[in-house]
């Protein structure tokens, strides 16, 4: 694979199949400066390349999807093991798990429960230590607390106990969090109404700190941060 840049970024990373143009895109860091990152080809595979000193990509597929699959991605284990989750063709949730030392990718224990999900879902997935993996999706059941289609995004961390934040638009299209400590609350709204379908993204920084990004209606990408609950 080669590498085009421009005054070091942006940089575009070449590999063996062109990336789908409707493609979602999923990234993980595997240990310091090694990080994993995840595309769909025009064929519904999904690709896979590599960066530890210098990028890589995988020659042949991975495994396959239905076309622009969503996809998230986490790694745990000091990097040792990584978990792919994606839709397939018929609307399953599925995970695929690499483990080092493997040379090929397997089905994991969520692809095998066949949950079934909503139409032009989003996923989000984390790792609360313990071997707890949390994955998140719309089903098919409508509901009036969350707005059809919203992007989905999620941080955790584990303080003697699993600590979830989950963020979405609701039917007002609010982003709202969802919080899990001994227990689910709801409903907090982060910030006000951009227009249905804009994307979302989450972080951990620090102990327990969690910043957001999210694009507002004049399409400019903002940043919140939340420290201790507050915002």
């Amino acid at each position: 694979m080669s590498l085009i840049s421009n005054s070091d970024y942006p940089i575009t990373i070449n590999g063996t199949s062109i990336a789908l143009s409707s493609s979602d895109v999923a990234a993980v860091a595997t240990g310091p400066l090694k990080y994993n990152v995840y595309h769909q080809d025009s064929n519904g595979a999904i690709r896979e390349h590599t960066y530890n000193g210098e990028w890589s990509a995988t020659k042949s597929p991975t495994f396959s999807a239905k076309l622009s699959s969503p996809l998230a991605v986490i790694s745990f284990d000091d990097g040792k093991e990584v978990r792919v989750y994606c839709v397939s063709k018929a609307r399953y949730l599925e995970e695929w798990c690499l483990s080092a030392g493997q040379n090929e990718w397997v089905f994991g224990y969520l692809t095998n429960s066949r949950f079934r999900v909503g139409d032009n879902t989003r996923l989000a997935a984390v790792y609360c230590g313990d071997g707890d993996i949390r994955v998140y999706a719309q089903g098919n059941l409508k509901t009036d607390k969350m707005l059809p289609h919203t992007s989905i995004t999620a941080v955790a961390w584990y303080n003697s106990a699993a600590y979830i934040l989950v963020y979405c638009q609701d039917d007002k299209s609010n982003i709202v969090t969802y919080k899990w400590d001994h227990g689910w609350s709801s409903d907090v709204i982060v910030t006000g109404r951009p227009e249905p379908g804009k994307r979302i993204s989450a972080l951990k920084w620090g102990d327990e700190s969690v910043k957001l990004y999210y694009q507002a209606d004049d399409d400019k990408i903002y940043e919140h941060v939340q420290s201790n609950g507050k915002v």
